[in-house]
């Protein structure tokens, strides 16, 4: 069992040196009472007042938890106190940051060669994971969670390196998890332009320490969305609370598997194995919001090709979000669309109707002479990668005096028009006996 703190709790609920640095107030009472009990502050005031007393122990989290999985409406000391009356096997874990699946494919990582390790690690409940890290990893250099890694952070930040080995600091996750104003993590090629450089470090710490935060655009190379979708076996991970984001899992084991992270970036998926995520990210153009047909096949096909994917009608929803719209085929009479829309009168002038219909009247429905009837055809990707050759089943009653046989020849005449391979084939002997049948004897016909 844990050591316990003054209050009769494990030693990682209070952190002194988290708490005076985390409340301005505390760290003065201090300067003005080098006696002061902190410790006992907490227990005494700061719980009730809803404070936070060490990165390990959270209690709105614990709260929240406590209140949504078992229907317990307790807060402050009280909650602390309903937490720690749980049986041990029914404890979650404190905190927003831990991921015991995380942290044991991490741990098996860094340490494969310690085979005895392995079934000792393997049978300890959520809880008990969580306690190992803490009384015996944060020297092993191993990360709590998918979304840091340790080593990369004490190569970047030797200050910090150099004080976790004179006994100062416990990880450079915990240096990281503290600091005010935050800084930089370690997701790889983040980018802090959208937020400014203060508001993107921030949101990536956020994004690590909590289980419901959102990374945003920040990523260029990972869509969340499309990562879910065509990996089915990721996405129940996350409903059951296993992961807390398809980017977890992707950086923990997904990106040594071969997955793909965005639809944009198959190459990813067929580099050399020496080449790191971060050389790989490098060295190539990031990827616009939009894909083109052919990047889209060839993406199907590869994804079809992988082992734990969706069905290829999932695989092809995913990858025609992220398709560019295709400009229309047709001819459009730019007057008649602005007399058939008056409401674009005085806003889109004559030279632009074309344009405007492309990229708004198409999506808004809107009346256009010269509409092409195949601009919004939906086509399979499987089909598109394994395209050949294409043509359009077209029959109609060629030689019939009705409107219908006149519409089939003004079809005919405007495909052979267009430069476009007709058949015309002679049916008659289906109604009248004696007569041709053409379909029978052509080697064409399917």
């Amino acid at each position: 069992m844990p050591a316990e703190t003054s209050g009769g709790r494990p030693f990682y609920v209070f952190d002194r040196q988290f708490y005076v640095e985390r409340y301005v107030d505390i760290g003065q009472l201090l300067q003005q009472d080098p006696g002061f009990d902190v410790e006992r502050h907490f227990w005494d005031h700061g719980a009730d007042e809803g404070r936070v007393p060490s990165l390990a122990f959270n209690p709105h989290h614990v709260t929240h938890h406590l209140t949504r999985l078992l229907g317990i409406r307790v807060t402050g000391r009280a909650a602390i106190d309903a937490y720690f009356n749980l049986p041990e096997a029914d404890r979650f874990i404190p905190n927003g940051w831990f991921n015991p699946w995380s942290f044991k494919q991490l741990y098996k990582q860094q340490f494969r060669q310690i085979q005895t390790l392995f079934p000792d690690i393997r049978e300890l409940n959520d809880y008990q994971t969580f306690i190992f890290y803490l009384e015996n990893v944060y020297a092993q250099r191993v990360a709590p969670n998918g979304l840091f890694a340790e080593d990369e952070y004490r190569a970047a930040h030797p200050d910090v390196a150099a004080a976790i080995g004179a006994g100062k600091l416990s990880s450079g996750f915990y240096h990281f998890a503290t600091r005010n104003p935050p800084q930089a993590g370690t997701l790889p090629d983040y980018d802090p332009q959208p937020l400014g450089y203060g508001g993107a470090w921030m949101a990536e710490q956020s994004f690590v320490l909590s289980d419901h935060a959102e990374i945003g655009k920040a990523l260029w190379w990972f869509d969340e969305g499309f990562y879910l979708t065509v990996y089915p076996d990721v996405h129940a991970m996350k409903r059951r609370g296993i992961i807390r984001s398809g980017l977890e899992h992707f950086m923990v084991c997904g990106e040594r598997e071969g997955r793909l992270p965005h639809p944009a970036l198959a190459s990813l998926a067929t580099r050399k194995p020496d080449v790191g995520l971060r050389a790989a990210l490098a060295a190539m153009p990031r990827a616009t919001g939009k894909i083109g047909l052919d990047v889209a096949a060839a993406t199907a096909a590869l994804l079809r090709g992988q082992p734990h994917t969706a069905p290829p009608r999932l695989i092809d929803e995913a990858l025609w979000r992220s398709v560019a719209r295709p400009a229309v085929d047709c001819t459009i009479d730019a007057a008649a669309y602005l007399k058939a829309n008056p409401d674009l009168a005085g806003h889109v002038a004559l030279h632009e109707a074309q344009d405007h219909w492309r990229d708004c009247g198409l999506i808004e429905q809107r009346l256009v002479p010269g509409t092409n009837i195949f601009a919004n055809r939906v086509l399979h990707l499987e089909d598109l990668g394994r395209y050949c050759a294409g043509g359009v089943n077209l029959f109609g009653p060629l030689s019939v005096a009705s409107g219908l046989g006149a519409a089939a020849r003004g079809y005919r005449d405007a495909m052979r028009a267009a430069g476009i391979t007709v058949d015309e084939y002679d049916v008659a002997g289906a109604t009248q006996p004696g007569k041709g049948f053409d379909p029978q004897e052509s080697p064409h016909f399917p």
